[in-house]
Formats: structure tokens, sequence, C-alpha cells
């Protein structure tokens, strides 16, 4: 018993190094309000500065508390998500891909193409 719980802390660490605070392909590419407020930490309530959007898209170097962390005008601010509008890059991994139709694997009787001859 205690090899599989040493085996399951030892997943639960390395998917905790392997996770990353948020996607590099992650961008700002819009505002929903102008000036958009920039905070110095997330979950701030009084901006630390506004930006009007010059230099979009910016790339999300990290996520929290619902806040994006960029980097504008050489400084770091966080950014509130609900006031900006995020493209994601995503792709889809695709199984291999099946070259032929399976022919049928059953039948009614009476139902096959011979039943009105």
């Amino acid at each position: 018993m205690t090899s599989l719980s040493s085996l399951i802390a030892a997943t639960a660490a390395v998917l905790a190094v392997s996770a990353t605070p948020a996607i590099a392909a992650d961008q700002i590419v819009g505002a929903s309000i102008k000036p958009l407020p920039l905070y110095a930490q997330p979950g701030g309530t009084t901006p630390a500065a506004k930006s009007d959007g010059q230099g979009m898209p910016w790339p999300v170097l990290e996520t929290r508390e619902e806040f994006y962390r960029v980097k504008v005008d050489g400084g770091d601010y966080w950014v509130d998500s609900m006031q900006v509008r995020v493209s994601r890059n995503s792709a889809a991994q695709c199984g291999p891909v099946i070259k032929r139709v399976p022919g049928p694997t059953g039948s009614t009787a009476g139902a096959g193409e011979n039943a009105c001859r």
C-alpha cells in the first residue's frame, strides 16, 4: 500500500510542477472599456495606471484570480479578465485516419438490397 500512495504522491508532484500559470499563446487583443484600468496586483480595486490599448496584442504572462498579468510600456500590470478580449491559440491532436469504410456488421432479415427481387 505504501508504494501506491508514494506513486500517487509522485504523480501529483509531477502534475503540479508541470502546470503552467498561463498558456504563452494567449494574447489580449482588445479592451471592453477605454481607458483600460491596469492594476498593480490581481484583485486590485484602484488602478495603478490606465491604457488606451496601444501595442496590442499583449501576451498573457500569468493568470490569477480572474486577472491577466501583462507587460505594458515596460511595466508589469494586471488586467481584469472581464474587461478584455483574449485570443487563445489551440490545436487539435487527431488520432490515425481510417482510410476505408468498414462493411456492415449486422442486418435485419428481409431488409437487404435483395428484399424486393
